[in-house]
């Protein structure tokens, strides 16, 4: 890459050129040596890294609306990373089934994952009757979830 003239803005235009490659140097003066591919996959990262923070947060806001609408049926509700992606898991306050609960569980979970809202997150999602802690770590990391239990 030829050389150019140092950045007199606050950024620098940087052009694809195949086997090229940039160096970025900190503030504290550590430098960076990477091929111009690998600085535009960084960056792609980056703005998913944004976007994901953003859905989740409009994730975590939609499930926390669905627990308090559903209070009077549930318990408390976990939501917590795991392999493929987070689990919603609610625990409901009775232990018979309830079809329409149920119904509601699976229109929630269709309306996440047909969501482009949603397109960085995959969720899975589960109902427990009543159940004590120790039975729902079984299901998932408990210490690593964010818990939503509303008013009784």
């Amino acid at each position: 890459m030829p050389a150019e003239a140092p950045a007199t803005g606050r950024w620098q235009s940087l052009t694809h050129q195949e086997g090229a490659k940039v160096m970025v140097t900190t503030k504290d003066g550590d430098r960076f040596v990477l091929r111009v591919e690998h600085a535009i996959l960084g960056c792609r990262a980056a703005e998913k890294c944004d976007s994901f923070s953003q859905q989740l947060s409009e994730l975590m806001n939609l499930l926390h609306q669905w627990v308090v609408d559903r209070s009077d049926a549930i318990d408390r509700a976990y939501l917590a990373p795991d392999a493929d992606g987070f689990v919603f898991c609610v625990i409901r306050k009775g232990t018979l089934f309830d079809p329409r609960f149920e119904d509601d569980l699976s229109d929630l979970d269709l309306r996440v994952c047909n969501d482009d809202a949603f397109s960085l997150i995959q969720l899975r999602v589960i109902a427990l009757p009543y159940s004590s802690s120790q039975t729902v770590e079984s299901f998932l990391n408990v210490s690593n979830a964010f818990v939503a239990q509303p008013s009784r």
